[in-house]
């Protein structure tokens, strides 16, 4: 939780951060009760500098700021997403963004924050097969189609499977 000048008033785990300030622009630019903002995926302070996605929403009290919370997305629970997806499959599953920069893996093979180096389109129901570390893989793009709390459409599920 946050007061109107963005300093950080209470944690739900790190007290070390309370006292430090949240990214100002958050903070000024939301002026409505029922819109809230989505960090660009980054490296974070607040997530022991680990690349994710914070919400920041306003709290009001009679149409006045009082400041706002800021809720960190366990990235790591995209990757435990993803290994539970391939159990009993060989391959590989990843999340990237419209930029191709990896969100995540099942993998240590792709990097947080790499660009995706595959030679495929970034289009929703993208199948190709392609040759990567000497083996053949069938792959399949899905795109992510937003839900309440994430608006964006540039996510992009892609799952290459042993042949």
């Amino acid at each position: 939780i946050y007061d109107v000048n963005g300093k950080i008033i209470a944690t739900s785990n790190n007290q070390n951060i309370v006292g430090e300030k949240i990214n100002h622009n958050y903070t000024n630019s939301n002026r409505d009760e029922n819109r809230y903002f989505v960090s660009n995926f980054e490296n974070s302070k607040f997530f022991d500098d680990k690349a994710t996605y914070i919400f920041y929403a306003s709290i009001f009290d009679d149409k006045k700021s009082l400041g706002g919370v800021g809720v960190v997305f366990d990235i790591d629970e995209f990757r435990n997403i993803l290994n539970l997806f391939m159990v009993n499959k060989r391959g590989y599953a990843l999340i990237v963004n419209k930029d191709r920069k990896i969100i995540s893996s099942n993998s240590d093979i792709f990097n947080v924050l790499d660009e995706l180096q595959l030679d495929i389109e970034l289009k929703d129901g993208f199948n190709a097969e392609i040759v990567f570390n000497d083996k053949n893989y069938k792959i399949f793009v899905k795109q992510a189609k937003p839900y309440r709390e994430y608006k964006d459409e540039n996510l992009y599920s892609i799952v290459m499977l042993e042949k």
